[in-house]
């Protein structure tokens, strides 16, 4: 199996980027995120539709992380080694 692109993170809960990949996946969702409502008004799309395309964009974004993560549970962690 490759590496993944997603880790549990060291303090906290959930997961973050521990490859190239995973961090090319988070910044396309933060440049998505950007231009959404950018484009959308210069499209002039409905109103009804920036919320939806986030939320379509979100969701995205989790089933990546789900997909390429290293299948640990996910729940809170104090720093101890993983």
């Amino acid at each position: 199996m490759s590496r993944p692109w997603f880790g549990v993170k060291r303090y906290g809960i959930g997961l973050s980027p521990t490859s190239g990949q995973g961090w090319a996946a988070l910044l396309a969702y933060v440049v998505t995120l950007a231009a959404t409502p950018l484009l959308a008004v210069r499209l002039g799309a409905p109103s009804w539709i920036v919320p939806l395309a986030l939320a379509a964009e979100t969701a995205a974004l989790i089933a990546v992380v789900l997909l390429k993560g290293d299948g640990k549970p996910w729940r809170w962690r104090w720093g101890q080694r993983r």
